[in-house]
């Protein structure tokens, strides 16, 4: 994985010499504008990343993202990225290794979605690259909203470009689907998203599929920590398409391991 991790890397690097600083050093930060900013979230790639069963989760936004120590800019924005790359593997590790608990619906799923590829062939990333005072940021009370959105952006789509991820689960919820729209058109001359699939006894709204860039099979779901029956209903069928998808019915996928039940 080195030379994929070099190869993301430099596209990390390629996005934010240009970007504005103070987003994407938090110890730059003085005023209020930018005060309310968590940590830049980059990830990292995952250990195997096996071709043909790599699947991507991408969630919403870190809810408080800040490093066990500072990371100065000082020492320039290639040792900075390797840090932020650093303190994603650690956190996504951490969170693998744990089972089933209260509170952690989302990466209960991810959880999930390992038990079928294995915890190398999945990697996690996030609609919006920052959160805003521990969630969710918004046009109406983010400041600098328009640059956070572009360079989240830039982010995402790097990400897939370098990882080529076979599936992605789009699990952000209605307001991260609202952005991820205009970051991945499904209507217009700039659509990228095609063949939109519904299920059946599954409404529209809690699951639906599509071919990004016409090749990456693609869901889009609910937010993990919705508890309404559809989402867990919708979450568990998409489990089901995964391991169909990715034809690996020789892993295990008993049902209570598969779908806890805080699924």
């Amino acid at each position: 994985m080195v030379g994929l991790r070099q190869k993301l890397i430099s596209k990390y690097t390629e996005i934010l010499k240009d970007a504005n600083p103070l987003l994407v050093f938090s110890e730059l930060r003085s005023t209020s504008d930018y005060t309310g900013f968590s940590n830049l979230f980059l990830p990292d790639v995952p250990i195997e990343w096996t071709p043909g069963k790599r699947v991507l989760v991408v969630g919403r936004e870190t809810r408080g993202w800040k490093p066990e120590n500072p990371i100065n800019p000082a020492d320039g924005l290639h040792c900075c990225i390797q840090k932020l790359m650093e303190m994603h593997e650690k956190h996504f590790n951490n969170m693998m290794a744990r089972r089933g608990e209260r509170g952690m619906r989302f990466f209960n799923f991810v959880r999930n979605v390992a038990a079928i590829t294995r915890k190398g062939n999945v990697a996690w990333s996030n609609i919006f690259a920052l959160d805003w005072k521990n969630g969710i940021p918004t046009e109406a009370k983010t400041p600098h909203y328009s640059a956070l959105k572009e360079l989240s952006e830039k982010l995402l789509k790097a990400q897939i470009e370098v990882l080529e991820p076979d599936v992605i689960v789009f699990a952000c919820g209605d307001a991260g689907n609202i952005v991820r729209r205009e970051f991945f058109p499904t209507k217009g001359e700039n659509a990228v998203c095609f063949d939109g699939r519904t299920f059946e006894h599954t409404p529209n709204k809690y699951l639906w599929s599509f071919k990004l860039y016409g090749k990456i099979q693609c869901f889009r779901l609910g937010h993990p920590s919705s508890r309404g029956e559809a989402h867990q209903a919708a979450r568990k069928k998409v489990l089901l398409e995964i391991q169909s998808y990715l034809n690996t019915s020789h892993f295990s996928f008993g049902a209570q391991e598969v779908i806890p039940t805080e699924c």
